[in-house]
C-alpha cells in the first residue's frame, strides 16, 4: 500500500478521492508547510468472537499452535502413583 502526503488545501479540494484511498487501506499523511501534522487511516477491525476462534483454527491448521497436553483425555488413575504405592505396600 502506498501512503501519500497531502496538504491540508489539497485535502479539502480533493477529500472524496482522499477517503476512498482510506477505504482501500491507503494511509493519508497531512501536511501543513511541509511538516506532517495528522495521519489519517482505516481504523482496525474489530474482532468478533467467530472470526477470532476462524482465526485461531487456521493458525492451528498451518501447524503454528501445537497442543502439549490434554487434560480431558488424561488417565484417570497415575500408574506412576499406583506402582510405587503398591511396591510401597501403601495401596
Amino acid at each position: 500500500m502506498k501512503d501519500h502526503l497531502v496538504s491540508i488545501s489539497e485535502l479539502r479540494e480533493n477529500l472524496k478521492e482522499y477517503i476512498g484511498l482510506v477505504t482501500e487501506g491507503h494511509a493519508i499523511y497531512i501536511t501543513r508547510r511541509g511538516e506532517v501534522i495528522a495521519e489519517i487511516k482505516s481504523p482496525k477491525p474489530e474482532l468478533d468472537d467467530e472470526l477470532s476462534f476462524q482465526q485461531r483454527l487456521k493458525t492451528y491448521a498451518e501447524g503454528g499452535i501445537t497442543i502439549v497436553g490434554d487434560i480431558i483425555n488424561q488417565p484417570l488413575i497415575d500408574e506412576d502413583f499406583v506402582e510405587d504405592n503398591l511396591l510401597k505396600g501403601q495401596l
